[in-house]
């Protein structure tokens, strides 16, 4: 929720200081130095790019990591691109990792998306 607020204040531009209090909440959670703190004067993009950060490495493996992408490719409506392949791309759906090829099992194609 913190994330969430945080990306919400920095980009309506309104309280940038509760914003900053926010992700410095949750680097003092996660980290044991104060060295990765965004300083009181830290601009909205910053804000936003410490919020981003932070919810790739605060929410890793939980899978919320395709959401973010579709979220920020459609409501910021800048190419988005997933291992060379746009966000929107169909064959982004369902993707099995290489590894998982075998003698009976194919990948799936990339949807159209090359």
């Amino acid at each position: 929720m913190l994330l969430i607020r945080a990306e919400s204040l920095a980009k309506t531009g309104t309280d940038l200081n509760k914003a900053i209090d926010d992700i410095n909440a949750i680097i003092d959670r996660a980290y044991s130095n104060d060295n990765r703190k965004l300083d009181a004067s830290a601009t909205a993009a910053d804000i936003i790019s410490e919020t981003r950060y932070q919810r790739r490495i605060e929410l890793l493996f939980q899978g919320d990591r395709t959401h973010e992408i579709k979220r920020l490719g459609a409501i910021e409506g800048q190419p988005m691109f997933v291992r060379g392949h746009e966000w929107n791309c169909p064959g982004f759906m369902l993707q099995f990792p290489i590894t998982e090829k075998t003698s009976i099992f194919d990948i799936n194609p990339t949807g159209g998306c090359n």
